[in-house]
């Protein structure tokens, strides 16, 4: 089929900007740095499989292949720091008391949640655990699960995704938990690991952007997955904590629960953060809010409806599960590269039913990168790097696709916010939808802060 002449001078465009950068091609050891799945035989790590996740292995990468010192650093940042994996693989790299401050922003705040469950795990008792794990696996009974506060969600109470005793065994243990382990590290620990547990026992599966029903032949009871998922952990804990030299005395790690655009953490002044490493949301139509709505939910940590709009209303706006407000930050820049691509973006996006938001999508993506990267800007010090990690993506139907460069659009972005783009590094290409079209592709951009 003929390729739109918009089309093509968008692909036209993206050569012209590609030419001017280095790019490294992709190998078969790069490709594992962004795919999840490896962290799910690492301790600690595996503790929440999260889909969106990249490697552990990333951050000994980045620092191996740019010769980086982090030991000798102040301040490490994680804007979108998803459930911690670049700040954990940090806090075990680091060498004991190490002066190095690990920081980390996520809005959701269930991800907020497993991310600093996981830091924190030096604080957990592993004897109090083991004392624990009988008393809160005893079955449940009737008075723990004759009165349970169930959520509001019409798909909580959905017998297709839980029976009504998979959700009472469910609440009841969480129940349990709270009140057991109350003004304790381990409550962290346990609902963690309950928390992990939801998925499995339910009828549905996190599938790209939604929950998907799906008919399972193995699915547990809840105090079997809970007795898997706790012991697991708490094997972990054994592990980390014989393997890893400050295990008593580990590197300072936060997360705060807000907008990594904005960048506002106590004590963070301008010109003082030595390295950022993060992996903005793809703009791939994926909202984490709805993704993740079983768990935001059934931990109280969404009570109402309207807390789950506002919720919604406040994250990366890639995707268009909501109207967001208009913005203008490119505009208020002067004429650049930037403004190229995005003019071809939006001049290549098909007139039909879907214009209109699909217009906004891209404009309210590119607006909150240029946001996010003009505050990182601020706040790096002379020479800092910043590693970016992006994923490409295509948009439209069959008739018109629309490849999004998303790195090349966040390469021009850095640029106009100040930075000198070191290289690009293409670690896989992806295959789902056009095969013959290198621009699908996941991407770490190297950025680095002139000196």
């Amino acid at each position: 089929m003929k390729c739109p002449k918009s089309v093509s001078a968008l692909i036209s465009a993206y050569d012209s900007f590609e030419q001017t950068l280095s790019v490294r091609e992709a190998t078969d050891a790069t490709a594992a740095l962004v795919v999840f799945n490896g962290n799910k035989a690492t301790p600690v790590h595996r503790w929440f499989g999260f889909k969106e996740g990249f490697s552990h292995t990333l951050f000994e990468w980045v620092v191996s292949t740019h010769d980086l010192r982090p030991s000798e650093y102040d301040w490490i940042v994680d804007p979108f720091c998803g459930v911690g994996t670049s700040l954990l693989s940090a806090q075990l790299a680091l060498p004991r008391r190490s002066a190095t401050r690990l920081v980390g922003v996520e809005r959701n705040p269930f991800i907020s949640f497993v991310a600093k469950t996981k830091l924190n795990w030096f604080l957990y008792d592993v004897d109090r655990i083991a004392w624990l794990l009988p008393r809160l696996l005893r079955p449940l009974d009737g008075k723990e699960t004759g009165q349970l506060d169930v959520p509001e969600l019409s798909t909580i109470q959905n017998p297709a995704v839980f029976s009504r005793n998979t959700l009472e065994q469910l609440l009841g243990y969480r129940d349990r938990i709270r009140l057991q382990c109350e003004d304790t590290p381990e409550r962290d620990f346990f609902l963690l690991g309950w928390s992990a547990i939801i998925e499995k026992v339910s009828g549905v599966r996190r599938d790209g952007r939604a929950l998907r029903f799906v008919e399972k032949d193995d699915v547990p009871l809840v105090s079997h997955a809970l007795r898997h998922q706790w012991t697991l952990m708490a094997r972990d804990l054994e592990t980390v904590r014989c393997g890893h030299p400050s295990a008593l005395t580990p590197t300072q790690s936060t997360v705060s629960e807000g907008d990594g655009r904005e960048l506002r953490i106590p004590g963070l002044e301008d010109g003082s953060v030595d390295l950022v490493i993060y992996s903005p949301p793809y703009l791939n139509n994926i909202d984490y809010t709805e993704v993740y709505k079983l768990e935001l939910w059934m931990m109280g940590l969404v009570e109402n409806r309207q807390q789950f709009l506002d919720l919604r209303r406040k994250t990366f706006r890639s995707h268009p599960s909501v109207r967001f407000p208009p913005s203008d930050t490119l505009d208020k820049f002067p004429e650049d590269r930037a403004h190229e691509l995005r003019g071809r973006l939006l001049d290549s996006v098909p007139r039909d039913g879907n214009t209109a938001w699909r217009l906004r999508l891209f404009q309210g993506y590119i607006d909150d990168m240029l946001d996010s990267l003009t505050r990182q800007y601020e706040v790096c010090r002379p020479g800092a790097f910043v590693f970016c990690v992006v994923g490409n993506s295509m948009h439209g139907g069959k008739g018109h696709p629309i490849v999004v460069a998303t790195d090349l659009i966040v390469a021009s972005l850095a640029q106009l916010a100040g930075f000198e783009v070191v290289h690009m590094q293409v670690v896989r290409q992806l295959r789902r939808r056009d095969h013959a079209n290198r621009f699908l592709r996941e991407t770490i951009l190297a950025l680095r802060k002139p000196a």
